[in-house]
């Protein structure tokens, strides 16, 4: 988190900070908005897929293969762009290659992502991940567990650390698919490619 917090000035406070994919059934486990591409006048953010520390997978065979797929997508210039409205409470996902095509469109699917957090707790500390293509819907939420000042968010963060396996700890199936791992995998900086 260190690394990218505050490289995108213009980025709202309630965006800030790392989020936790609490019941998230795939090999992924913490994102940041900090270090994307954010243009205040359109409210589109982009994160570059494959760049430095935005994204951690669990360190198992899943999760080691979608961190070489997003860094493969590096490739075709792959990015994830949220369009979020004026209040910064929704936003439709795209993933693009090339700076055009938006692959989600090709398929049919929409992704989007809603501001769910509970009257009285930190700005944008829940939101509502959602997915559908071809009559299939998916959803996961995402919790705010590092504000944007890098403070730990409690009970959030310790629940968080009670899922994870390590150690003598089992961890916590997710969806009775996935149990994430303590030592996660994170995308460092490149020779030539990161700033």
């Amino acid at each position: 988190f260190a690394a990218n917090s505050g490289m995108t000035p213009d980025l709202p406070e309630k965006l800030r900070g790392v989020s936790w994919m609490s019941d998230n059934s795939a090999h992924e486990l913490l994102a940041t908005f900090e270090g994307a591409l954010f243009d205040k006048e359109s409210r589109v953010l982009r994160i570059k897929l494959g760049r430095q520390y935005n994204w951690s997978w669990s360190h198992t065979c899943d999760g080691w293969t979608n961190w070489f797929g997003q860094n493969m997508s590096a490739l075709v210039c792959g990015e994830i762009r949220f369009r979020f409205d004026p209040a910064y409470s929704r936003a439709d996902l795209g993933v693009r290659i090339c700076g055009c095509l938006d692959v989600l469109r090709c398929c049919r699917c929409d992704w989007s992502m809603e501001d769910i957090t509970p009257e009285g707790a930190e700005p944008g500390s829940a939101w509502r991940r959602a997915s559908a293509a071809w009559g299939l819907r998916n959803a996961y939420t995402l919790r705010k567990v590092v504000s944007g000042d890098g403070r730990r968010l409690q009970p959030t963060f310790d629940a968080m650390l009670q899922t994870l396996r390590g150690g003598a700890h089992d961890g916590v199936w997710i969806a009775d698919e996935t149990v994430k791992t303590h030592w996660q995998v994170v995308q460092g900086g490149r020779p030539c490619v990161d700033p």
